[in-house]
């Protein structure tokens, strides 16, 4: 039972770990399963300035559900 808790725990890690360099590279499809706003939101942002929408992709991704 430990393992597949520690696994679980791993693969969180690394599917954040995609999440970020993927807010980095593209920030609004880092965020694509958020919500049709979030991605709007980011899209925006980002049109404004690649650091904005980073910044935004990465306070959307951190929010806890």
């Amino acid at each position: 039972v430990r393992s597949s808790a520690a696994s679980d725990v791993y693969k969180r890690q690394e599917m954040s770990l995609i999440r970020v360099i993927l807010s980095i590279i593209f920030p609004p499809l880092a965020v694509i399963d958020k919500g049709c706003g979030s991605v709007l939101i980011v899209f925006i942002l980002t049109l404004c300035g690649w650091i904005p929408g980073v910044i935004g992709a990465l306070i959307i991704l951190n929010k806890q559900e």
